[in-house]
């Protein structure tokens, strides 16, 4: 019999609705062929990537497991620089974006815009520009983040707010 498993660290309400919640060392010892992972492994709370296990989503893939939520979508969903490059090279309609990083040269930036941890969540450390003095202290302050200086920020066109979330959900290319 098959065995539906939801890849993750934490053990959530969401995830044990999907699914036994296993590490992604459960996962890669306990699964085989015929069984499904679902990845859930999310931004790392230091804003500088992705919770470990993204070896375990292609070393199930590898192994006839079906994943969903797999390495490639992860990354597209976690990684707003790969976000951002994805809806791009689709066509779909997204905020002017650029990478401000410690190591780039300073792009042209024009406000109003957003900055925001290239791996982010939970609308951590984003942070709204509506001129030039607003855009040069709140990058004076996020150069003094730990996740700044390793993966830098992302900083978006305003789009003006509208009171709701506009979410996206992307299947099978569609």
């Amino acid at each position: 019999m098959s065995m539906l498993a939801v890849v993750a660290h934490r053990v959530t309400p969401t995830n044990t609705r999907l699914g036994t919640v296993l590490t992604p060392a459960q996962a890669v010892a306990r699964l085989g062929r015929g069984d499904i992972a679902i990845g859930r492994l999310d931004v790392l709370p230091t804003l500088d990537g992705i919770e470990p296990g993204l070896w375990a989503l292609e070393r199930l893939a590898a192994a006839g497991v079906t994943v969903l939520n797999g390495r490639r979508a992860l990354v597209a969903a976690h990684d707003k620089l790969a976000t951002a490059a994805a809806l791009y090279a689709a066509g779909v309609s997204h905020p002017y974006t650029v990478h401000v990083a410690p190591w780039l040269p300073l792009p042209e930036l024009e406000p109003p815009l957003v900055l925001k941890p290239r791996f982010g969540s939970w609308g951590q450390d984003v942070v709204r520009c509506d001129d030039g003095d607003a855009l040069e202290r709140a990058l004076a302050e996020l150069s003094t983040r730990t996740w700044f200086e390793a993966t830098g920020a992302l900083a978006q066109k305003l789009v003006a707010p509208r009171g709701f979330d506009l979410r996206l959900v992307v299947a099978r290319g569609r």
